[in-house]
C-alpha cells in the first residue's frame, strides 16, 4: 500500500495494486475518518485532486449516506506504514 496523494486535514488517497482507497477526515469536535473504496469511475481519475476534493467534502458534509460504501476491514497497519513512507518522502524533499 501506498499513499498516492494527500490534502492534509483533509483526505489521503491509498493505492493498493489495482485498487484505492479514498480516507477522508470527519466530524468537529471528534474526528473520525471514513475510508472509501473507489469505484473503477472514479479511480480513473485520481489525478485530478479537483474531484477528489469534491467527493471528500461530500463525504464529509454526508458521511452516513456513504457508510454503504466504507472500508470495514482496511489494513490499518499497511496505511500506517505508507504514512510513515509518505513522510519521510516528503522531509527528505
Amino acid at each position: 500500500m501506498e499513499i498516492i496523494a494527500q490534502e492534509q486535514w483533509a483526505w489521503t488517497l491509498y493505492q493498493e495494486g489495482a485498487e484505492f482507497f479514498l480516507s477522508v477526515l470527519c466530524g468537529t469536535v471528534g474526528l473520525y475518518e471514513v475510508v472509501l473504496k473507489l469505484s473503477p469511475s472514479e479511480a480513473a481519475m485520481v489525478s485530478n485532486r479537483e474531484i477528489l476534493n469534491e467527493l471528500a467534502s461530500k463525504v464529509r458534509s454526508q458521511p452516513k449516506s456513504f457508510a454503504h460504501r466504507q472500508v470495514a476491514n482496511f489494513n490499518v497497519a499497511a496505511a500506517q506504514q505508507a504514512t510513515t513512507a509518505w513522510q519521510r518522502k516528503r522531509s527528505a524533499t
